[in-house]
């Protein structure tokens, strides 16, 4: 199991050096075709502490980016969202961490050092015991994001692979109660 960007995953479905990919908003590719997908909207991940945790209403881009964040590199769809927001708003992006680790995201939000950008499924644990919360992000760019679970179009998996992919598309919350996949 490896943990790549998103191009990265979507190539290694591709060249089926990966019988089975999970990625954050993937580009689309003709031979990759998306086997489970689920809408992940970008949220702002807080702890309860945080000065926006008690919230209402949807955070804006201009209150994110006031306290301290951590972000994914621009290589990961995460951190694509963050620089597309603060390019569409006019904001400097300066992140206080960059992390290719969710656990480390998720560690910093819970060390009350700041909040992150995440897909809640990202944090699922930590949300269900109440030690962190996730806030709606008032931005276009949030809304529209799918979890996707890659496969190699016409590509015959083993029984091994197959079984893999069961069991994600059966037992992960986030794609058992899944849309139709969208291409």
């Amino acid at each position: 199991m490896d943990v790549l960007p998103n191009n990265e995953v979507v190539n290694e479905v591709a060249a089926s050096k990966a019988h089975i990919g999970f990625a954050y908003n993937p580009p689309s590719n003709p031979d990759v075709e998306f086997e489970a997908s689920s809408h992940q909207p970008v949220r702002l991940l807080v702890s309860t502490q945080h000065p926006l945790a008690n919230l209402r209403n949807a955070v804006t881009v201009q209150e994110v980016f006031r306290h301290p964040l951590a972000i994914m590199p621009p290589t990961f769809g995460l951190g694509q969202a963050a620089q597309l927001m603060a390019f569409s708003e006019g904001l400097a992006l300066k992140p206080t961490l960059v992390s290719n680790s969710l656990a480390a995201l998720r560690r910093f939000v819970i060390s009350g050092k700041g909040a992150t950008l995440i897909g809640s499924f990202s944090a699922f644990r930590e949300i269900e015991s109440g030690d962190l919360t996730t806030l709606e992000i008032d931005h276009p760019l949030c809304q529209n994001v799918y979890a996707r679970l890659l496969v190699k179009r016409g590509r015959p998996l083993s029984i091994a692979a197959e079984e893999v992919l069961r069991r994600v598309k059966t037992q992960m919350p986030m794609f058992a109660t899944a849309e139709t996949p969208q291409q």
